[in-house]
């Protein structure tokens, strides 16, 4: 991987580098590799190191525009220093650094005029396998009883997915079809989602996934994609079912959270809400035991600045 202020544009080639990079840290779904190759749609993602961290020129997930972070906790002060006078910046007047992870910054020494701010739209939601597993007492009695209805309306079974086979990918995009009708039908777009899942078949037998998916009589209707991580973790990657199966959803959750924590993993990131309402409540409601904080970071009131002449 090149040194700043080299980027090259993201390749599968770098996968072993970016891990070495990351490996030290909790997974934050952002740094993932997994992660940023299948959601590099665009294919215009590019990393570079430096002094020793992870440095990734994303684009907002939103907007569009050019975005710098980082991770690591070499020389950070000097990093973010060189990152916000970074020409990349459509105004550097306004230059931010953006998803941050918030806890590699505690221990920092960062300059005095710096601004952190806490991104909670892009806080990784972690979950305790073993709680999500059980859902017991009242904070889970709304998705408890959602599994309830599911199990007594429905004959089903979870199995774990090899989606090297080509008849379980097939069954899958099925799956993912008729969870994309369903977004149409409310007037939402998720061909980024389609696109980031087709690109997740270049890694398979690559990179340590464990799928999971349920079958109603049979049939799969709905399935769970993850990546396992050093230090007892897992990453949810891609979450697909049949809505026409009420209760579909949590009952995925739980059964995946079931194998996980049978399987030696005790912490289940489920990545962020990205300033949705629902899906902030939905996470929410499956009652996370932590979040994984980012921030933004900025130069402190920059519009105080005077007007260009």
């Amino acid at each position: 991987m090149p040194q700043y202020p080299t980027f090259d544009l993201l390749r599968r080639a770098h996968q072993p580098a970016i891990e070495a990079c990351t490996r030290a840290y909790p997974p934050y779904s952002d740094f993932s590799f997994v992660s940023l190759w299948c959601w590099n749609g665009d294919q215009q993602l590019a990393v570079c190191t430096l002094h020793g961290n992870l440095v990734v020129r994303f684009r907002d997930y939103f907007s569009e525009v050019p975005l710098l972070s980082f991770i690591g906790n070499r020389k950070v002060g000097e990093t973010i220093e060189t990152l916000l006078a970074d020409d990349s910046h459509a105004d550097p007047r306004t230059a931010r650094l953006a998803y941050v992870p918030a806890e590699l910054l505690a221990e920092a020494d960062l300059p005095g005029d710096l601004e952190l701010v806490e991104d909670r739209d892009n806080f990784d939601y972690v979950y305790s396998t073993e709680s999500l597993s059980q859902m017991k007492g009242s904070a889970y009695q709304v998705p408890r009883n959602f599994v309830n209805r599911f199990t007594k309306r429905y004959s089903w079974q979870a199995r774990v997915l090899d989606l090297s086979l080509g008849d379980n990918w097939d069954a899958a995009l099925g799956v993912q079809r008729r969870w994309a009708d369903a977004k149409a039908r409310r007037g939402m777009s998720v061909s980024v989602d389609i696109a980031a899942f087709a690109r997740l078949r270049e890694l398979l037998g690559h990179v340590p996934l464990v799928a999971l998916g349920l079958a109603v009589d049979g049939v799969l209707r709905g399935y769970t994609v993850n990546e396992r991580h050093d230090g007892g973790y897992a990453t949810n990657l891609f979450e697909h079912g049949d809505v026409d199966y009420v209760g579909i959803f949590p009952a995925l959750k739980r059964s995946t959270a079931q194998h996980l924590a049978a399987t030696g993993t005790a912490w289940w990131n489920h990545q962020q809400d990205s300033g949705f309402a629902g899906l902030r409540r939905s996470k929410e409601s499956f009652r996370p035991c932590r979040y994984m904080k980012k921030v933004t970071i900025r130069r402190r009131d920059p519009t105080s600045d005077p007007p260009p002449a």
